[in-house]
């Protein structure tokens, strides 16, 4: 189960949305919070007549949801919600509708409305809970259809934020507050990786990004794993933890100081960032890591960790190709895909249902816009071939 302040990017389908990373001013964000898409431009897309996407999700490779409006994003552009169950095909007005297996969440009426949850993949819905008013901008995540965990950062005006953390045992009908003794209230919780209802990892980020362990299902918290790049003159920009059968491992990447600095990625010559990535391996649940194994260099403006589809393989997408490792991040090969002539693809979404999601560039989108992607791509063949998901107008 994870969970943060997100809109998707889920390993689980973290989307999932998902679960995508945005470094701006020196601030690091995984899965954001339900807000316009102007705050969220790095994970927008932009379709026909310069529509833009603020989301969206799949469950499997026919079914999601999308979240448009119009360019430039903005008051004057409403957004508005769309479902579809052919792929893109035809899509029909719809509430706002997040896929994050095992469960789907449905807001009615935008923030500070009702929300629902299903168990079946938005077949049938029951009642949602909402723990506090500040949670309304953020998304619950599920273990399993009755362990939940709700993830609020929120505080007086004026005074610092804090981790609010809530647990259900119930499907989401009722919440408990949890002291989260143990867990640093200033460094925000980017989500949290479950291994059974009492077992869980958070990711924290901030200048030091750590794992913090808990094994009494939140009430308590220690620290698990630091994150310290390798390499000489990088700074350590995400740690997150990733399960795979039989262990767990932690994605670490680490960005240039200049870069870091600068809080942009765009503040080179070509856009995106030098990224390094590495892996750390824990086969105790968390207790212990492994030294960090490098991974592939990436030039990239989207940080999220690799997808995990349901063989176990991790995927990551950089250009035109498809890095794959199928040992845990022992090893990896680049693979050349082949996509639609004009698109560039950005960032892998989710692997949802047998199919891979992705973000694309389009070769007639402004440089002046550097920071939105206009295209939604799906692969039903494990990557190697790429497709062009229709998207439905705003209004």
């Amino acid at each position: 189960m994870e969970a943060g302040g997100a809109r998707r990017r889920s390993a689980a389908a973290w989307i999932g949305l998902a679960l995508v990373l945005v470094v701006v001013a020196g601030v690091v964000y995984l899965r954001p919070t339900r807000t316009s898409p102007v705050e969220t431009a790095r994970t927008t897309f932009a379709g026909p007549r310069d529509e833009l996407l603020g989301g969206a999700s799949f469950a499997d490779a026919d079914r999601g949801a999308v979240t448009v409006t119009r360019f430039p994003p903005g008051p004057g552009n409403p957004i508005a919600h769309y479902a579809t169950s052919d792929a893109g095909r035809t899509w029909s007005r719809s509430d706002e509708i997040v896929y994050e297996p095992p469960m789907a969440v449905e807001w009615r009426g935008g923030l500070g409305g009702a929300a629902r949850v299903s168990a079946d993949d938005g077949r049938t819905w029951r009642p949602l809970a909402v723990p506090e008013v500040d949670a309304t901008s953020t998304l619950p995540t599920f273990l399993d259809a009755r362990h939940g965990l709700w993830v609020v950062r929120a505080g007086l005006a004026g005074q610092p934020l804090e981790n609010k953390l809530w647990r259900t045992d119930d499907g989401g009908g009722s919440w408990r507050r949890l002291t989260a003794a143990g867990l640093p209230g200033g460094a925000p919780v980017l989500g949290v990786r479950w291994l059974d209802p009492l077992r869980g990892l958070a990711a924290t980020s901030g200048p030091a990004p750590a794992l913090y362990l808990t094994e009494d299902g939140g009430e308590t918290w220690r620290s698990s794993l630091t994150a310290v790049s390798p390499l000489p003159a990088t700074r350590s920009l995400l740690v997150w933890p990733l399960r795979l059968p039989g262990h767990l491992l932690a994605w670490l990447t680490a960005i240039p100081q200049e870069q870091a600095r600068a809080g942009s990625a765009f503040a080179g010559s070509s856009p995106g960032f030098d990224l390094s990535t590495f892996v750390e391996t824990s086969v105790d649940g968390g207790a212990t890591w492994g030294p960090p194994i490098a991974g592939p260099h990436l030039r990239t403006a989207s940080l999220g960790p690799p997808a995990v589809d349901p063989a176990g393989r991790l995927l990551l997408l950089d250009g035109r190709r498809l890095w794959v490792s199928v040992d845990g991040g022992g090893t990896w090969t680049a693979r050349v895909i082949q996509v639609p002539a004009g698109e560039t693809p950005d960032s892998l979404l989710e692997a949802a249902g047998g199919a891979l999601f992705a973000s694309a560039v389009s070769d007639t989108r402004p440089a002046a816009e550097p920071g939105l992607v206009d295209r939604l791509l799906r692969s039903t063949d494990g990557g190697v071939h790429w497709e062009s998901v229709p998207l439905p107008s705003g209004s």
